[in-house]
């Protein structure tokens, strides 16, 4: 029987132990479901791929961009690619139930939302959208830049500084 081994220390990993042929050995190959059941510290991810019994398939992952790196974690369910023996299995993506509310359309009500959030940065902030900036620096410059700019209070408005230049 052919063997997968694993760069991990497999002592240190109980569920990774033995890791066997991948599941193709018992006749599977293509696109499966399966389960994580370990990952080592190298990066190996264990899943159990669904109709290989408990054979373990060491597996990579499909990166879809440079900024994405997926989070897996024990007991992800996950559908995996499953090559021919001897090869190594590829997890594709976590299998989950679709939310189709986009954070564009999110509807959330005052009491879901913080009391007050911080955004930290060592240098400076900025807020962009098009055209418009609002950079905070940690001098503590403030700058608005924009093609418009109003300013209203219901109330008074106050101006304040050591010095007042309009225009």
């Amino acid at each position: 029987m052919s063997s997968i081994e694993s760069k991990s220390d497999k002592s240190s990993h109980p569920a990774a132990a033995p890791v066997s042929a991948p599941a193709s050995a018992a006749g599977l190959t293509g696109v499966h479901s399966g389960r994580v059941v370990a990952i080592a510290p190298d990066g190996d991810i264990l899943v159990q791929v669904e109709g290989a019994g408990d054979q373990l398939t060491a597996c990579d992952f499909l990166q879809a961009s440079s900024s994405d790196c997926p989070v897996f974690a024990v007991g992800d369910e996950v559908l995996v690619h499953v090559g021919p023996p001897g090869g190594r299995g590829c997890v594709l993506g976590a299998k989950k139930r679709y939310n189709p509310a986009s954070s564009d359309q999110t509807v959330v009500s005052d009491t879901e939302l913080p009391e007050h959030v911080v955004v930290r940065a060592g240098k400076s902030l900025s807020l962009r959208c098009g055209e418009t900036t609002i950079k905070i620096t940690k001098e503590g410059k403030i700058l608005i830049k924009g093609v418009d700019i109003l300013a209203r209070a219901k109330r008074t408005h106050r101006i304040k500084g050591g010095t007042v230049a309009i225009n």
